[in-house]
């Protein structure tokens, strides 16, 4: 019988094991979480006056397509949405006016 453990003893262990083997994790997986003071970037695009009170407004864009398409890195959707001159490469800028799915009006 003096080899007998407590179940009580027993549980102990195994709490105390499972502590530690979280402890040696825990570092792992704090270097992959983000920082907590990392904040998401805001979208250039404002609908509507928005956009006027920040930066003046060179371009309305709105999609033909009810659910919006992708167009340049950006969601297009069907309502109006305003754009400061400096957001799109003249490049870009072309593609988007020959796109016939789009709707752009140059306000400047």
């Amino acid at each position: 019988m003096a080899n007998e453990t407590n179940p009580a003893t027993k549980t102990a262990e195994t709490k105390d094991t499972k502590a530690k083997a979280a402890a040696k994790t825990q570092p792992a997986q704090a270097k992959t979480a983000a920082p907590a003071n990392t904040a998401p970037k805001a979208t250039e695009a404002k609908k509507g006056s928005e956009a006027s009170k920040d930066r003046k407004v060179a371009f309305r864009i709105s999609s033909k397509v009810k659910a919006g398409i992708r167009r340049c890195g950006v969601r297009h959707p069907a309502e109006a949405t305003d754009y400061p001159a400096d957001r799109y490469t003249s490049k870009e800028l072309e593609i988007l006016k020959s796109d016939p799915d789009l709707v752009v009006v140059d306000l400047r």
